[in-house]
């Protein structure tokens, strides 16, 4: 649906995003610290996900989203990827954003470089 660069004069952000029936899936790449990204202050509900090989946390951002939205973030050796799954105000969900998240961790975590 829509991809794109964005440099904060310190780091880089990719960004793609797609869409499916109830929901968005945004994956992000920086270079930003896995540890700067995983302790953002905005964060809440953070807890650590312990199935992916690789240090990696779950969390919520509420300001960012108007509608439910999760984050999961894995350290990767040139920063953090990001999985973030919004719900669409428009469908019912068959289930929780951060299940869903972590699963697209799970099955593309792989396919990222280390």
């Amino acid at each position: 649906m829509d991809s794109s660069t964005f440099d904060n004069r310190q780091n880089e952000w990719r960004f793609c995003t797609f869409g499916n029936d109830w929901a968005f899936l945004t994956i992000f790449s920086t270079t930003t610290s896995y540890d700067a990204v995983a302790s953002d202050p905005r964060s809440t509900n953070a807890a650590p996900i312990n199935d992916l090989a690789t240090p990696a946390i779950q969390f919520e951002i509420p300001e960012l989203s108007s509608t439910p939205s999760c984050y999961v973030t894995v350290e990767r050796g040139f920063g953090a990827v990001q999985f973030n799954v919004s719900e669409r105000s428009t469908a019912s969900p068959p289930e929780e954003v951060c299940p869903a998240a972590r699963a697209a961790a799970k099955a593309l975590i792989g396919k990222v470089p280390g």
